[in-house]
């Protein structure tokens, strides 16, 4: 029996474009109040649901007609980074920590900027529902997944088996491949609103299992 069921955060517990959507009101908010510049966070939104996905708040300002210095563009990625997010779990996610909570080991793999991932964790409220939370930072951005270091400190929290472990995300191309080459069981959950929903994995990137809901993982335990 797998025992230890180990989560991805972003877009496995929670929506990650409310994130995203939040932290451009966050930093929206602060360009009216500083510069008087307005609708920041819905072109935000359209540049970032347009597909574009690297230099958001950059390009976004940059649609506005409103020139980017080095002194705003830090500070703006330092609100949208460590703003506390206006995000909630997905209902399923919801139900599968307390569903799984009283018979199995739970543990959370977080990436991303640190303060950003603890800020995540506390705006959901789901810190007592593991028994290891492991912020992937801690260790230096090239520790993120798919680097086998937050996976083995899981293990070494939990003081478990490699064979023991089960790993839920959605991304093919961070979340599953270390997992299987470490002998955990991997499974997708692959959401229509996911960012990662069109990754096609190739063969070393594919879970064992692919769902469309947490609701169906008891049928795999």
């Amino acid at each position: 029996m797998r025992s230890v069921i180990v989560f991805d955060l972003d877009d496995t517990l929670y929506p990650e474009a409310a994130y995203a959507r939040s932290g451009f009101e966050e930093v929206g908010a602060w360009l009216v109040r500083k510069q008087g510049v307005r609708q920041f966070a819905e072109n935000a939104w359209e540049v970032f649901t347009s597909g574009q996905r690297e230099h958001v708040l950059e390009r976004a300002l940059l649609q506005l007609g409103v020139a980017v210095d080095t002194e705003t563009l830090q500070t703006m990625e330092r609100l949208y980074n460590e703003h506390l997010p206006r995000i909630a779990l997905h209902e399923d996610a919801k139900w599968a920590l307390e569903q799984f909570r009283p018979t199995h080991r739970l543990a959370l793999i977080a990436d991303g900027p640190l303060l950003a991932a603890r800020q995540k964790v506390h705006a959901l409220g789901i810190e007592r529902a593991f028994q290891a939370l492991v912020y992937s930072d801690l260790y230096g951005k090239d520790h993120w997944k798919p680097s086998p270091t937050p996976y083995i400190r899981v293990l070494e929290l939990l003081d478990c088996r490699q064979r023991d472990c089960i790993f839920i995300g959605d991304n093919p191309a961070t979340d599953f491949a270390t997992a299987r080459k470490l002998g955990w069981y991997t499974v997708q959950v692959r959401r229509a609103d996911a960012l990662s929903y069109d990754v096609l994995p190739d063969a070393e990137q594919r879970p064992h299992y692919v769902l469309r809901s947490l609701r169906e993982l008891p049928d795999l335990l």
